[in-house]
């Protein structure tokens, strides 16, 4: 049987990826975070971009635009055909989040290691059979969610005995 807490953290996991997810197409706002989902808005005044999403479009590589958004701290990049994790990525270093679920990556960067500010990271339902031990030097993770991927459980055993003490490892239901 589960043990209730990860019941509970599950349950939370979902809620808040059905929220990232929803497909609405204006800007809400969110605590601090008003959300783009139009990146022709967003660039019309990259420094206060703080949340993108970019969710469900379909595409198979992430616009060059985004990167001049120094300021995001959440990206939302779910339900689309990316195939590489972007090193680009890594030149945005105050991301707290980034959702990739639902896309056909199959590896992660080591470059990875320079978003030290990363708390989440959503990786569910690639094609990743690893991911890279760097990632253990992510101090501020908090959920690292790799449900529906194919990796080694001997990989993901030596990967969670060294994340950090407070990062959550979701790898299955």
């Amino acid at each position: 049987m589960k043990h209730p807490s990860n019941i509970i953290i599950y349950s939370v996991l979902i809620i808040l990826s059905l929220c990232i997810s929803c497909n609405q197409s204006k800007e809400i706002t969110v605590g601090k975070y008003k959300r783009y989902k139009n990146l022709e808005k967003a660039i019309k005044n990259p420094e206060s971009v703080l949340y993108l999403d970019l969710s469900n479009q379909e595409l198979d590589h992430v616009p060059q635009e985004v990167w001049s958004l120094i300021n995001l701290e959440k990206i939302n990049l779910s339900h689309n055909n990316l195939r590489t994790f972007p090193i680009d990525f890594c030149k945005l270093s105050k991301l707290k989040m980034i959702n990739l679920n639902h896309n056909k990556i199959d590896s992660i960067d080591g470059c990875i290691t320079k978003l030290q500010s990363l708390e989440i990271l959503w990786l569910k339902a690639n094609l990743l059979s690893s991911v890279p031990y760097e990632m253990t030097t992510l101090k501020n993770l908090k959920f690292l969610y790799l449900v529906e991927n194919n990796i080694n459980s001997d990989h993901l055993e030596q990967l969670m005995s060294n994340m950090p003490e407070e990062c959550k490892v979701i790898y299955h239901y």
